[in-house]
This record gives C-alpha cells, sequence and structure tokens, in this order.
C-alpha cells in the first residue's frame, strides 16, 4: 500500500528519529572503515530491516556491489530509478549498504549532493 504523501512525511518525522535512536544509529563521522563526513549516517542492519517494515515500501534500499568505483554510479542510478518508480520525493528513507563501506559512502554522499535529505549507511 502507497502512503499518501503527507502520511508518509509524518510516519518519517516520528519513525526516523526513533529507529536511529534505538537501534545504533547516528553519524559515521569518525568511522575509520568508510572515512565518512557528519553528513551521512548510519544504520544497523536491525534498524534499517524495521524501517523497511514499518514504512512498507517507501523505503529506497540499494546494495553498492563490492569493490569497484564503477558500482558507485550503478547503485545511484539504481537508487533514482527506485524512487521514481516508487514516485516518492526526495524525504523518502534511502538505504544504501556494501562490503565495502567506503564504496557505500561514496553512493550515499551522492544522493544527499543530489538532494535526498535521508540518505543512510546499512552497516554495524
Amino acid at each position: 500500500m502507497k502512503l499518501p504523501t503527507s502520511i508518509f512525511r509524518t510516519a518519517l518525522v516520528f519513525v526516523l528519529p526513533w529507529v536511529l535512536a534505538g537501534c545504533g544509529g547516528g553519524d559515521l563521522a569518525g568511522d575509520a572503515q568508510g572515512g565518512t563526513t557528519a553528513r551521512v549516517q548510519r544504520i544497523t542492519p536491525e534498524a534499517a530491516a524495521q524501517m523497511e517494515q514499518v514504512l512498507r515500501g517507501d523505503v529506497v534500499h540499494v546494495v553498492v556491489e563490492c569493490c569497484d568505483p564503477a558500482s558507485v554510479s550503478q547503485a545511484v542510478t539504481v537508487a533514482w530509478g527506485m524512487q521514481a518508480a516508487l514516485n516518492l520525493p526526495d524525504s523518502a528513507p534511502m538505504l544504501v549498504e556494501g562490503a565495502d563501506p567506503a564504496l557505500a559512502k561514496q553512493a550515499a554522499e551522492r544522493l544527499i549532493d543530489a538532494g535526498m535529505s535521508q540518505v543512510l549507511v546499512v552497516g554495524h
């Protein structure tokens, strides 16, 4: 079931902070594996699964394949395609994961640069 945009945004405002706070999410600043910046947030796999269950399909989840920088472009393109296919706003959560934390971080940063406001890197 597709949520109306107003309900989606209301749910996002209440659900995302709860999931991040309760399940170990937060900044990836100082994360040595990914060398990430404060604008990239992380979320545990368990919290990501909860978010997907609560928002029922109003989440974009992409995997950055290992270990080629070209896979970053592919993941970003897939994320945009999924967003368009699901008719989701730029505020829709985008979950990015991959075996290489640095590549997942790069994909997340490109999505943020493109105007996506809720981009989260999945990992521990």
